[in-house]
C-alpha cells in the first residue's frame, strides 16, 4: 500500500518517548509503514554518493567484477574442505 510523502515527514507526529523500549517498538513500526520509501530515500542517497564520488563507483564495479568471476569460475565438483 503507497503512503504519501507527507506523512513520512509529517512533524507534527513527532513526540518525546518515555523509554528506549517504546522507542524501539516505534522504531521497528515505522519502519514497517513507511519501508518503501526509507528504501528509495537510501537508494537515492547512494545513488548520489557513488555519482559524486566516482573512485568509489569504480571499486564497486570492481568488487562486483571479481566477485561474479569467482562464483562462475569455481570449480562446481569439488566440496569446500579446511586444511587445517
Amino acid at each position: 500500500m503507497r503512503r504519501p510523502w507527507s506523512e513520512l515527514a509529517d512533524r507534527s507526529t513527532f513526540s518525546k518517548l518515555e523509554s528506549f523500549s517504546k522507542a524501539t517498538l516505534r522504531v521497528h513500526k515505522n519502519f514497517s509503514y513507511f519501508r518503501i520509501k526509507y528504501y528509495v530515500v537510501v537508494s537515492l542517497i547512494l545513488a548520489v554518493s557513488f555519482l559524486t564520488n566516482p573512485f568509489s563507483l569504480i571499486l564497486l564495479v570492481g568488487l562486483f567484477a571479481s566477485w561474479t568471476f569467482l562464483y562462475l569460475f569455481r570449480p562446481s565438483n569439488q566440496p569446500l574442505i579446511n586444511l587445517d
